[in-house]
């Protein structure tokens, strides 16, 4: 459950990030939707090299293994790491990358500070798939309830409907993003 929950939050958010990008205008949207694509294929990757670590601590804590658990672990978060670093340079890349792909040259030099900002996140961001398959691993399975389901549909709903209010009020930080918001009209 506490992964549905995390994957519905991570859309929520990704919503209202979108709508936030469409309010100030269509080409900031596409510049925005573009550095997020390329981001994709990098995260989607490392999630997948790094979703095993969950089955191999699991079926350690199965077997009583400590000694399984922390070499899954320490072997998880070294290759988290290093797949992070290793995606760094594409990322930079990616504003070079986008035009030989064919994209808009404009929209392309606008991806480069979210680009910048992701590549500096990637190690920590597959880091912490590692620690989040973890702590899965530990935990045990429960019987659904009704009341857990409204619980966490409330809590998404509260997570996307905060997110797009703080959108809207336009008052918002945004670093790393591939856009600013317009200072006149706030």
């Amino acid at each position: 459950m506490p992964i549905v929950v995390s994957a519905l939050a991570v859309i929520g958010i990704s919503t209202a990030d979108i709508i936030a990008m469409g309010w100030i205008d269509s080409v900031n949207l596409a510049a925005g939707s573009l550095g997020l694509r390329y981001y994709q294929p990098l995260y989607f990757f490392a999630l997948g090299i790094t979703l095993p670590v969950g089955a191999l601590i699991a079926q350690a804590l199965g077997a009583d293994d400590d000694r399984q658990i922390r070499r899954a672990l320490r072997q998880g978060l070294l290759i988290g790491f290093i797949i992070g670093i290793a995606s760094a340079p594409i990322m930079l890349a990616g504003p070079t990358i986008l035009v030989w792909l064919g994209q808009d040259p404009q929209l392309a030099a606008m991806t480069s500070e979210f680009l910048f900002w992701s590549a500096i996140g990637l190690p920590f961001n597959f880091i912490f798939f590692v620690l989040r398959q973890y702590v899965v691993a530990h935990q045990k399975p429960c019987h659904k309830s009704s009341l857990r389901s409204v619980g966490c549909f409330s809590m998404l709903l509260a997570i996307t409907c905060s997110s797009m209010a703080l959108a809207h009020s336009r008052q918002w930080v945004l670093p790393g993003l591939p856009f600013r918001p317009p200072l006149h009209g706030c």
